[in-house]
Order: structure tokens, then C-alpha cells, then sequence
């Protein structure tokens, strides 16, 4: 499921930009991606080419264990229940109108 970068800026999501010569030299601009830790070693990325979210698992040197792709608005506000990150009246103020016309 694709999320817009607005909804995504609206849950807590940080952005980090890096910078890649290649990319920006064939593209013109530097990627980047939001990310929104859940806990120690647990994030979820959001990235600004496909738009899509994953939960991804990290050891303690940053080695990716594992990943899990947000298939659902509904499993992104599961996981961030479970994960505190929103209480449940806080969804009612986050407008997801534009996840679905995507």
C-alpha cells in the first residue's frame, strides 16, 4: 500500500537524507526516507520512491534481521497502538483520505 508523505509526516515519522552522487546526478535530487522508531531495534521506514512502509529489525550494528511490509492502513495503526505510539482517539484525527485515492 502506497502512503503519502504528508500522512506519514502527520504520524511522528522523521526524515533523513542522504546523499548519493549517482542517484542525484540520473534523478537530479538526493534520496531520502522517514523513519519512526517503535522500540530498540524496531522501525518502521517509509521510502520517498515507492511510498510504501516496512517494519524492519535491526541487531545491535545495524544489520537488518528481519522486514515486514504495511500491507493495510489498518495493520500501520495496530502496530503503532501496540507500539504506543498512538492511543486510540488519535487516529480519528489523522486523515488517511489520501492513502485510499492512491
Amino acid at each position: 500500500m502506497k502512503f503519502d508523505y504528508k500522512q506519514i509526516v502527520d504520524l511522528g515519522f522523521q526524515r533523513e537524507d542522504y546523499h548519493d552522487a549517482m542517484h542525484k546526478e540520473t534523478y537530479g535530487w538526493h534520496p531520502f526516507f522517514m523513519t519512526l522508531d517503535l522500540s530498540d531495534g524496531i522501525s518502521l521506514d517509509w521510502d520517498c520512491e515507492t511510498r510504501e512502509i516496512e517494519m524492519v529489525r535491526y541487531d545491535r550494528e545495524s544489520s537488518i534481521l528481519g522486514r515486514m511490509n504495511i500491507e493495510s492502513e489498518e495493520m500501520l495503526i495496530s502496530i503503532l497502538k501496540f507500539f504506543g505510539k498512538i492511543k486510540q482517539e488519535e487516529k480519528s484525527n489523522i486523515d488517511y483520505s489520501v492513502i485510499n485515492a492512491c
